[in-house]
């Protein structure tokens, strides 16, 4: 219905439009907020070596993959090279503890993962942005 209302190019009354703005703001701090009472309740003992797998793959392997095919696959370089490799390179979101949750599935690992790749994008982002601009 919003796609279709968007594509008409019909605005949005003013209290509709301050609304949903206002929702939108507070989507980022309460995903803090689910990530954060995870892992209080989140035995994340027995969940650490597959978090460091996860979050290598997620800052490492898939940034890689994601140059490559970009670069020498599709020609890609300048901006949307580096666009496209540091969207890759971010670390795992909230979606995947959501989806975790509601399957029931490897909650604790992807808690842990969560937090490990968000540290560990401190230390990748940089070496990616410089590697992104060697490459072209």
């Amino acid at each position: 219905m919003g796609l279709a209302w968007n594509a008409g190019g019909l605005p949005l009354h003013g209290p509709v439009d301050e609304t949903l703005q206002l929702l939108g703001t507070a989507v980022a701090p309460l995903c803090l907020v689910l990530i954060g009472i995870s892992l209080a309740y989140t035995r994340v003992a027995g969940a650490v070596r597959p978090a460091l797998l996860i979050a290598a793959l997620k800052l490492l392997a898939l940034p890689a993959l994601v140059l490559v095919t970009a670069h020498w696959g599709l020609g890609l370089q300048g901006l949307p090279l580096q666009v496209a490799v540091m969207m890759a390179a971010l670390p795992t979101g909230s979606n995947a503890l959501i989806f975790a949750q509601r399957y029931r599935s490897h909650e604790a690992e992807t808690t842990t993962a969560i937090v490990v790749s968000t540290m560990g994008f401190a230390l990748t982002a940089p070496l990616w942005l410089a590697l992104v601009a060697w490459v072209g």
